[in-house]
């Protein structure tokens, strides 16, 4: 057996009494109260079973009336019929009780309900609240992120470009470069060629001066021979072939 502290009326709806017959019990030591938040608590003994008792229908208007005037008739002293009646309106007093305590213990289950619906959907207010939160964050970060991507590629992109130029650049000038060098070499040959003609020419003047010279000191020879009275014997070798030169 279980016991609990319930209110003054889950107690009764729990023991099936009245909340007038659980004061008396009460008050004659039978249960065990305390005050708990400033509300009076009985310890209950619960039964085995969970589900509560039904609470019989009682009697109408109509069957009341008729039972007391069954009784009035049935009986001659009208003491009895009175105590019967006071049973009767007792009895209807109990079962009206019953069911105020049944209806207060619904009301009381469908607060505590309503209670913890209304603490489930704060706490999945507040669960939504953070899952927005945490979006936002996310949404933000990501934000970010793409933005600073999209600064460092657009850099990238300018970098390679002024690269690109600056290797064309280079390209241009190794070309121009080039061209240059070709042309000096073209220059160096033709330079050459000059400097060579201009050996050979002087070769060449040189020759015809050594020549000249040779020419002149053979005509010279040949005046000095002609000049000279002529000889009785015959010329030499030596002699006929400077005059065969002259000639």
């Amino acid at each position: 057996m279980a016991y609990e502290w319930q209110t003054i009326e889950q107690a009764s709806l729990t023991l099936g009494i009245s909340t007038r017959t659980l004061h008396r019990r009460i008050t004659k030591g039978d249960l065990e109260t305390r005050l708990e938040n400033g509300r009076r608590e009985v310890l209950v003994c619960l039964p085995e079973e969970t589900d509560q008792p039904a609470i019989p229908p009682g009697p109408s208007a109509d069957e009341e009336a008729e039972l007391v005037g069954q009784a009035a008739s049935a009986s001659p002293d009208p003491g009895l019929n009175l105590d019967r009646h006071l049973a009767l309106a007792d009895d209807r007093i109990r079962r009206a009780d019953l069911a105020l305590s049944a209806f207060q213990h619904s009301l009381t289950i469908v607060e505590n309900e309503a209670r913890r619906v209304r603490t489930a959907a704060h706490a999945a207010w507040a669960f939504v609240g953070v899952l927005i939160a945490g979006a936002l964050i996310v949404t933000v970060w990501a934000t970010h992120n793409v933005t600073r991507a999209r600064a460092n590629t657009e850099q990238l992109v300018g970098q390679v470009k002024t690269l690109s130029d600056t290797v064309q650049t280079r390209e241009q000038q190794v070309e121009h470069l080039r061209q240059e060098t070709e042309t000096a070499r073209l220059t160096a040959a033709r330079a050459e060629g000059e400097l060579k003609a201009r050996i050979e020419l002087s070769a060449t003047v040189e020759a015809a001066h050594a020549e000249a010279q040779r020419l002149t000191g053979a005509a010279h020879a040949k005046a000095v021979t002609a000049a000279a009275p002529a000889p009785a014997t015959r010329p030499s070798l030596v002699e006929r072939l400077l005059a065969g030169r002259a000639h």
